[in-house]
């Protein structure tokens, strides 16, 4: 019995423990994540949806899109899903989206940045310009070309973009000549906001010089614009504000505090860097590319593609039904836990102690198995009380067996002595009776009522 319950214990723990190992976690973590994974990509597409308003063909253009740019690029479904957003979000249409999406990858690869937060750049930048859909391309490109030949990233010219974009387009600026300027306006340490906040100042101060600025430029022999109102290329008031010799205080009262440092920083650096940069820019088309291509073969973008590649299969299973079901399931169970309020308080006592036990199943299991084992392993220990208590039993017969015999011999030497105190009284009478006794002894007598003679 010891031996089968031995058995019998270390049987059911292995068992527990290999189902739980093998099949109950695996399947646990797998179901989770398809789950999180196809819940997550549903919820970003209807975003999209609702943002944009697609209906319909158009709407699963794009859906269908965000899967296979999550299947074949290093960014999921998900993030491509996120780059939507932000581009409905500038205006797109959904054809505009589709049209866009390549390039804004591309740039995103290329920036080593989030695919929306790269999306929301691009959108940005072609919105504030004019540029059509189909121009993308154009937008990443200068982006890219950019950011290699000066002291500035993606992130910081979109920050520039944002707050000197649009003063830089009312000037009449291109965006290749408004890329140039925060570019060199990074060179000189002014990066992001402060770039682009210092060059619109600066555009908006020629395009509408105050009073006393315009005193100050014809002082000087300036002007900013041409004879029909617009604004002279950027190079040329370069050019003029280094040769008319204005000192820093002059640039101030031309220019206002922030325009006054974006004038000083470009003419530091020269006209001739402005037209340099700014045809680099122009010429940039295909640097996204190329530049995603070369990042793309790297180890790093390898795993994120098959990171991507995992989320679309989660995504095919998910949308096979199985997220239908479980978002089935889950409303009903939220219906039923929304009831629970409004029911009687004794059966939650009974519902809360079912779950309990169930929840202890799996433990219990376990504890019964060790339980068996230790059972197990007290059956030698059994033997030896048994044997013990046998030994004690004989111990105690020859005890009360020995007890018996010692009181046969007290009993007989009780007796012996007996005989002997008997056997001493009668000594000590006849001694008495052969003693001569008599009065006028001088001395008592030893037995106290004779004197001896």
């Amino acid at each position: 019995m010891s031996d089968r319950m031995s058995s019998l214990g270390s049987s059911m723990q292995g068992v527990g423990n290999t189902l739980t190992r093998n099949v109950s976690l695996p399947l646990a973590g797998i179901g989770t994540a398809v789950i999180k994974m196809g819940s997550d990509f549903q919820y970003q597409m209807e975003r999209v949806k609702n943002i944009s308003l697609a209906t319909g063909s158009d709407f699963e253009m794009m859906r269908k899109q965000a899967k296979d740019l999550g299947a074949s690029t290093q960014f999921s479904a998900t993030q491509a899903a996120e780059g939507m957003e932000y581009l409905a979000m500038a205006g797109f249409k959904p054809k505009e989206i589709y049209e866009a999406m390549p390039a804004v990858l591309n740039g995103a690869a290329a920036a080593n940045m989030q695919l929306g937060d790269t999306a929301n750049i691009v959108s940005n930048i072609m919105t504030g310009f004019g540029l059509k859909a189909t121009e993308a391309t154009r937008a990443t490109d200068l982006l890219t070309k950019a950011s290699q030949m000066g002291n500035v990233d993606v992130a910081g010219l979109g920050e520039s973009f944002k707050y000197g974009g649009s003063m830089a387009k009312m000037a009449g600026l291109s965006v290749e000549e408004t890329a140039a300027a925060f570019t060199l306006m990074g060179n000189a340490g002014m990066q992001g906001s402060m770039g682009g906040t210092a060059v619109g100042a600066a555009l908006r101060s020629m395009m509408k010089p105050s009073r006393f600025a315009k005193k100050e430029m014809d002082a000087l022999g300036l002007s900013f614009q041409t004879a029909d109102g617009k604004l002279k290329p950027l190079p040329q008031i370069i050019d003029e504000v280094g040769k008319s010799g204005a000192a820093n205080e002059q640039f101030l009262r031309i220019f206002g505090t922030e325009g006054g440092r974006a004038i000083s920083a470009l003419s530091e650096q020269g006209s001739d860097a402005m037209r340099k940069l700014t045809k680099e820019i122009e010429g940039a088309s295909g640097t996204t590319d190329r530049f995603a291509k070369n990042m793309g073969t790297t180890a790093k973008a390898g795993m994120q593609g098959f990171t991507s590649a995992l989320e679309g299969l989660a995504i095919a299973v998910s949308e096979s039904g199985v997220l239908d079901a479980f978002t089935q399931v889950l409303n009903k169970v939220t219906l039923f836990v929304r009831k629970l309020t409004e029911t009687n308080p004794t059966v939650f006592k009974y519902g809360f102690a079912f779950l309990a036990l169930a929840a202890a199943m799996g433990p219990t299991l376990k504890i019964m198995g060790l339980l068996f084992g230790w059972t197990a392993k007290l059956g030698p220990g059994f033997r030896l009380v048994s044997k013990a208590a046998t030994g004690t039993v004989g111990a105690m017969g020859r005890l009360a067996s020995g007890f018996r015999s010692s009181q046969a011999a007290a009993s007989a030497f009780s007796g012996r002595m007996g005989t002997l105190g008997g056997a001493i009284r009668r000594g000590v009478s006849a001694v008495g009776s052969g003693l001569d006794h008599g009065n006028g002894c001088a001395e008592p007598c030893p037995f106290g009522r004779y004197g001896c003679r």
